[in-house]
């Protein structure tokens, strides 16, 4: 490694370095000019015209509700709540558990713990009702001391009913019906 002689001229920058160290300089002296004028609320006053931020751990403020859809909407009629399940045939109430919580998760739209939750079930096996391709969608039920997704299934149909099976789709229970449809003229 050469040393420079204390005579030798300074390494030259490139042009876009220049440019870069000139914006900062002028963003810097921006904000600082804001700040000093009380953040462009005008009055002079040194600040004190600034907004109080809230404290990060105080609550957030509750969003405003959904505003309801136009009257000619006609949005799909939402399916019925999980409690409504029919698992009284389940004798473990651990595993009872685990079915309502994925069927409250089929009903809000997620969050699933497996990759495959929500693919189309073929129903290959015919133990359901024939539907066009795309009606059946399945979805994980955990199984305790399984290392893959294991046996159970919650399979759900499109129009809000859904079945389980504790067998990889050789049995199944009904645990919801159909929603019913609301007529609309």
């Amino acid at each position: 490694m050469a040393r420079r002689s204390s005579g030798a001229p300074a390494p030259r920058l490139p042009p876009w370095a220049l440019i870069a160290i000139a914006l900062v300089a002028i963003i810097g002296l921006a904000l600082s000019q804001r700040d000093r004028l009380g953040g462009g609320g005008g009055g002079g006053d040194g600040g004190a015209s600034h907004e109080r931020l809230p404290h990060p751990h105080a609550p957030a403020p509750p969003l405003p509700a959904p505003p309801p859809p136009p009257p000619g909407d006609r949005a799909a009629p939402p399916t019925p709540p999980a409690s409504r399940l029919d698992v009284a045939g389940i004798g473990d109430a651990d595993e009872r558990a685990a079915i309502v919580a994925i069927a409250r998760a089929i009903d809000r739209g997620g969050p699933f713990a497996y990759r495959k939750d929500g693919v189309v079930f073929e129903n290959r096996e015919h133990r359901l009702a024939a539907q066009p391709r795309g009606h059946w969608r399945e979805y994980t039920v955990p199984t305790p001391g399984e290392s893959d997704r294991g046996a159970r299934r919650i399979i759900a149909g499109k129009d809000g009913e859904l079945f389980y099976t504790r067998d990889h789709y050789r049995t199944f229970h009904r645990i919801r019906g159909p929603t019913p449809r609301t007529r609309t003229r």
